[in-house]
């Protein structure tokens, strides 16, 4: 099996005096992490329940003492995730005080492709069973699938695409009473 994993970032601030005591701070970010897993190399012998298709190999399970063989239930995977994010800061130091708020906004857009079982999982009782050809159960995700195998041919939508928007606004307030105390103070609000 395989896996790469890639992560790009970029952040612009833009920091502005307004007063001697104000001080505005405006951000704009971009992150995307994706993953991308995969089974690296195939074995003819676990191809054989959907022939030229494509697919990850098949996995047999086997009750009992005897170990399963065959591709992972959860590959192949590919997630992409992308999050635009605005954000303002506003910081007001009066006296003993440091007043700090602001909010940010955040978009985050997630595509994933997870056809989980996309190459079969078939159970046998044992290698008798194996042997005998008669799986007790058989388990996978249909896509386009021959019409001779039970619950086929139709395709299966192996995408999950989620959108979210987030606000985070916040108010924050460091009082300095004395040499020997500060009391930070405030709320944030997050999903």
């Amino acid at each position: 099996e395989g896996d790469e994993q890639t992560a790009q970032f970029t952040t612009l601030q833009w920091r502005r005096i307004v007063s001697p005591t104000v001080v505005n701070a405006a951000r704009l970010s971009f992150s995307r992490n994706a993953t991308v897993a995969a089974t690296t190399g195939s074995v003819p012998a676990l191809q054989v329940f959907f022939p030229g298709a494509g697919r990850q190999d098949g996995q047999v399970t086997f009750a009992g003492q005897l170990a399963g063989l065959g591709g992972a239930t959860q590959l192949p995977f590919n997630e992409t995730q992308n999050r635009w994010t605005e954000g303002d800061d506003i910081t007001w130091t009066k006296g003993a005080q440091t007043i700090k708020f602001g909010a940010a906004i955040s978009r985050l857009q997630t595509n994933t492709y997870m056809p989980f079982r996309i190459g079969s999982i078939w159970a046998f009782g044992g290698l008798a069973g194996l042997l005998g050809g008669v799986p007790n159960t058989v388990t996978w995700a249909p896509l386009s699938l021959p019409a001779s195998l039970p619950g086929g041919p139709g395709p299966a939508y192996a995408n999950r695409d989620y959108r979210d928007t987030e606000f985070t606004p916040y108010f924050q307030d460091d009082w300095k009473v004395s040499q020997k105390l500060t009391l930070n103070l405030g709320v944030r609000y997050s999903w």
